[in-house]
């Protein structure tokens, strides 16, 4: 943990940019002790309900820091550890985390969406919310904060270029997209029920002003005003967006390194399977050769008998016949026989489409 020293006008300065709790997320600090310090070194703090009013624009002076102050100047202030990711996210070039008071340099998509929101809404509509239309970036809105939301969206829009994010939009929804990881987004107004006297539509839709952006997944991410304002929260939509991306990158390859290494094993299976039937194949054969060898030599010891009885009925011919035979049979010897050239000598048969 490492720390940095602040004036105190810099102190100052910092706690009249963005309320104490988004402060005290930067620094090892609660509230009640960051309060302390200020009011140690006689700094004024924004009054409750200094940040509601500057969202709903309207006016909440800000307090001058006092002279004649003799105390301490400076202060150090320790600071958390930044995250890998949120370091890489703030190095980015063209990456901001501030939202304009204008809208400025928008992007085509956020004048698509401008059009559409200059469009007369359709009757039939529930929502008191204004949208831009099924072909256009997805925002929701009252016409009150329309082109604050265009504002937030348009900083967004240069965000994801600037971090790598395509954007599209198809069928009516906005995706963001990164190394194949399409995410679903939206911003809109949020509504509360009313009460009606209608008994056949006992509520209706209010708008709250309250603004929130959404990503749509099994998780459904959410950050809308509250205590900070929505576009305090840029950060942490893009910390969710990128470990999001990082996490089903992950998790495919493991799986791709997971299947891969279940087919290394099938393969090895099948090899093994390969090698064992070639084996048990070539002792067959080896089998084979050694009965055959030996029934050669009975066949030749056979025919030697039979020639010492001096048969006058044999003929002589015969003999050179069967010795041929026996040669051809002989897997030492192999003789050639035209006749028999196609003959398995193993099962003594023909091939199937070649049968006498």
């Amino acid at each position: 943990m490492s720390s940095i020293q602040l004036s105190r006008q810099e102190l100052y300065e910092l706690v009249w940019s963005k309320p104490l709790s988004t402060i005290c997320k930067e620094y090892p600090l609660t509230p009640v002790q960051l309060q302390k310090i200020c009011k140690k070194m006689a700094i004024p703090l924004p009054p409750n309900g200094h940040w509601i009013k500057l969202k709903h624009g309207k006016v909440s002076p800000k307090a001058e820091l006092p002279n004649g102050y003799e105390g301490e100047d400076t202060i150090n202030l320790q600071t958390t550890d930044i995250d890998p990711l949120v370091k890489d996210i703030l190095e980015t070039p063209g990456f901001t985390l501030k939202v304009p008071n204008k809208l400025i340099n928008p992007d085509q998509l956020i004048l698509e969406a401008q059009h559409s929101f200059s469009e007369k809404p359709s009757p039939y509509q529930s929502s008191p919310n204004q949208g831009t239309g099924p072909h256009c970036i997805d925002i929701r809105a009252t016409p009150k904060n329309a082109n604050r939301a265009l504002r937030i969206m348009n900083t967004l829009i240069g965000n994801f270029k600037a971090r790598g994010f395509t954007i599209e939009v198809r069928n009516g929804f906005t995706y963001v997209t990164k190394r194949n990881v399409s995410q679903k987004i939206h911003l809109r107004e949020t509504n509360k029920k009313v009460p009606t006297n209608d008994k056949w539509n006992p509520y209706r839709l209010e708008p709250t002003g309250v603004l929130a952006f959404s990503i749509d997944d099994y998780r459904n991410a959410v950050w809308q005003d509250g205590q900070t304002l929505l576009e305090d929260k840029l950060l942490k939509i893009f910390v969710r967006l990128e470990e999001k991306v990082s996490e089903l990158n992950e998790t495919w390859r493991k799986n791709r390194k997971y299947f891969a290494a279940l087919e290394e094993i099938k393969r090895l299976e099948q090899e093994q399977l390969r090698l064992k039937q070639k084996e048990i194949s070539d002792f067959k054969d080896l089998l084979d050769q050694a009965r055959r060898w030996k029934e050669s030599i009975l066949i030749r010891e056979y025919i030697n008998a039979l020639e010492k009885t001096e048969n006058p009925s044999t003929d002589k011919n015969w003999f050179q016949w069967a010795l041929q035979k026996a040669d051809w049979y002989d897997p030492l010897i192999n003789a050639e026989d035209v006749l028999l050239k196609e003959v398995n000598k193993n099962t003594l048969s023909f091939p199937d489409n070649n049968k006498p």
